[in-house]
C-alpha cells in the first residue's frame, strides 16, 4: 500500500483532476482495486504529446511483489480527437512514458541507478483486431523503481476504440507481469469489458 501510494503522489503532482475535466464515460472500479486520474499533458513524459486524461486502475497487489498482482494494472488514455496508432507509435508511447515514470520516481526518492536500463517495448497487431477496435498485445522490458529496483518484463494489451459521438479516442491498456493464460488477466479483461464510451 505504501509503493501505491507514493505512485499516486507522483502522479498526482504532476498533473490534477479538476470538475472540469470529469470523464463521461463509464469505467468499472472493482472492489479493492485503486484509483488515480491524471492529466495529459504529463510532466514526467512530455514527448507523449495528447490532450485528455488518463484514468487507472490498480489491482489491490499491485506493490507487493510476492503477489500474484505485482504490477498489475489497467488504464484508459481518454483523448481527443483522433490520434493514429500502430505498433511502432504505441510502441514509442510506452517507451517513452515508462522511461519518464522511472526517471521521476528515482529523482522523489532521491536515488541513482547507474546505468538505468533503456525502457524497450514491442507491440503486434492482435487477431482479434476489427474495423470497430484495433488490438495489440506486446512487451515492455522497463526498470521498477517503485519496489524492487530491477529491470521487469510486463505484457500488455491495448484495445484502441474511436468514440466518434464524443469526438474522443480510447486507448485502453491491461499490464501483467503474468503470461497471458495467467487469472489475473480475466479480471483485466473484465474491466475493459465494462468499458463504455457512451
Amino acid at each position: 500500500m505504501k509503493k501505491l501510494f507514493i505512485f499516486a503522489v507522483i502522479l498526482f503532482s504532476v498533473s490534477l483532476r479538476t470538475d472540469a475535466q470529469k470523464p463521461v464515460y463509464i469505467l468499472a472500479e472493482p472492489a479493492g482495486w485503486n484509483k488515480e486520474i491524471m492529466t495529459f499533458p504529463i510532466d514526467f513524459a512530455p514527448e507523449v504529446n495528447y490532450q485528455g486524461l488518463e484514468d487507472i486502475r490498480f489491482a489491490p497487489g499491485w506493490g507487493n511483489d510476492k503477489n500474484d498482482q505485482f504490477w498489475c494494472y489497467t488504464f484508459v488514455w481518454w483523448l481527443d480527437n483522433s490520434p493514429v496508432f500502430d505498433e511502432n507509435k504505441l510502441a514509442t508511447d510506452m517507451e517513452e512514458y515508462f522511461t519518464g515514470l522511472a526517471n521521476s520516481v528515482l529523482k522523489s526518492k532521491n536515488k541513482t541507478v547507474e546505468n538505468l536500463p533503456k525502457t524497450l517495448a514491442t507491440f503486434k497487431k492482435d487477431k482479434s483486431d476489427n474495423k470497430n477496435v484495433k488490438v495489440y498485445k506486446g512487451k515492455i522490458n522497463m526498470y521498477d523503481a517503485f519496489v524492487t529496483f530491477k529491470p521487469i518484463t510486463l505484457n500488455i494489451k491495448t484495445y484502441i476504440l474511436v468514440c466518434k459521438d464524443k469526438n474522443k479516442t480510447a486507448v485502453f491498456f491491461e499490464m501483467s507481469p503474468q503470461n497471458f493464460k495467467h487469472e489475473i488477466w480475466k479480471e483485466l479483461d473484465k474491466i475493459y469489458r465494462d468499458f463504455n464510451c457512451k
